[in-house]
């Protein structure tokens, strides 16, 4: 008897192992508001070249895991992936559904439609082509499919040397509206604010010829770009035509962007004059930081390139605590507009980091607590210069 149960269980396992996920099928007659990571199916193989073919295969000998997470997360730097999706349609009329990749900057995206294990349609996109090849003008991926009566599958290979996070949708066209709108909205007014604040301190420079102002000037347009960046409103609408920009915008424009926060920190606390050991310490070093990072895209090194951007952006976060902590203690008076502003661009920007990177939750708030800090910190650094 006993032997009798272990062989049983040991069936049970081997079973376990041999056949397919159980994977979740989605219905495009009900409504999905949030992301869909949960009912997807995943597979990385050490062949970075598999075919479609091979990998349609894969899926059907069950070599796919479902992932556990509505934002599916692979970090910065991994090899391409595989996902697939099923979706079913039990009515007798063809419905209208939109496949919507929520992340700017990946490099590669390849989407193909099965039905009956017929290949039915297939799209090719990324920011690695030009931005009118895309099957949709929008500053995300997005891809029309009608789904037929029956079960459709969707195998996606998506390669990105950029941080790997896929917030995944699958909306109609009203609800994909309704989305696009209200990020319009909310992007609309943080650049309005923001280019308010950008002509206003400029005016002030050309009246009083103070230095501060120009440099927060150029500081505030440094972080609009990067912002439009990274977010694909800069590959909407400036430059379209060029896919080797987009690829290296975010790392250049994280480094101007940095370099510039230091030039307006160290001219506003006057840290030369009070300070200037720390001064020479801050130049030498975005000078040392500047050079690596150039350097990594001489030898076309994306990911450490960007590596070392991000570490420049979080000395930078630390560097301007300890700057206005210092001026502070130097009896600056303005030095805690400057510390508070900081203290909210740190917060923000540790938020939207970990996010990206997969170690808290991915959603609208997470991803956009950089702009909420920035927009904080943009304010208060306004009214220190007034």
């Amino acid at each position: 008897m006993k032997k009798l149960l272990l062989l049983s269980f040991a069936v049970l396992v081997m079973l376990f192992w041999i056949l397919p996920v159980n994977a979740k099928t989605l219905d495009v007659a009900t409504e999905y508001k949030d992301t869909i990571g949960q009912y997807i199916q995943v597979y990385q193989s050490d062949d970075s070249h598999l075919s479609m073919h091979d990998a349609f295969d894969a899926f059907r000998n069950g070599h796919f895991s479902l992932s556990d997470n509505p934002v599916i997360n692979f970090g910065i730097g991994s090899k391409p992936v595989w996902l697939a999706l099923q979706i079913s349609n039990s009515g007798k009329i063809a419905m209208h559904r939109n496949l919507l990749i929520e992340t700017a900057w990946l490099d590669k995206i390849d989407v193909h439609y099965f039905q009956q294990e017929q290949l039915i349609n297939s799209y090719h996109t990324g920011d690695s082509l030009l931005f009118a090849e895309r099957p949709l003008n929008h500053r995300f991926f997005v891809m029309g499919h009608d789904f037929t009566q029956g079960e459709t599958t969707i195998l996606i290979r998506i390669e990105s040397a950029d941080a790997m996070v896929l917030p995944i949708y699958l909306l109609d066209n009203e609800k994909l509206n309704d989305r696009d709108k209200a990020q319009a909205y909310s992007y609309g007014f943080m650049y309005g604010v923001i280019l308010a604040l950008v002509a206003y301190n400029f005016m002030l420079y050309i009246g009083l010829r103070a230095a501060p102002y120009l440099l927060y000037s150029i500081y505030l347009l440094f972080f609009l770009a990067l912002n439009a960046a990274y977010t694909g409103h800069g590959y909407q609408w400036l430059w379209f035509e060029s896919p080797q920009w987009q690829h290296w915008a975010n790392p250049v424009l994280m480094m101007a962007c940095t370099v510039s926060g230091f030039a307006f920190a160290l001219h506003f606390l006057a840290i030369k004059i009070t300070w200037p050991r720390v001064y020479r310490v801050i130049i030498a070093s975005c000078a040392g930081f500047s050079a690596l990072i150039l350097l990594a895209m001489l030898v076309d090194e994306f990911v450490i390139a960007l590596l070392i951007s991000i570490g420049f952006i979080f000395f930078f976060y630390i560097s301007s605590v300890i700057l206005g902590v210092i001026s502070l203690r130097a009896d600056n008076k303005f030095a805690k507009y400057f510390l508070l502003a900081s203290i909210f661009s740190i917060c923000g920007g540790t938020i939207t980091a970990n996010a990206v990177w997969g170690f808290i939750p991915f959603n609208w708030l997470t991803y956009r607590a950089t702009d909420i800090g920035m927009m904080a910190d943009a304010i208060l650094l306004a009214l220190a210069l007034a």
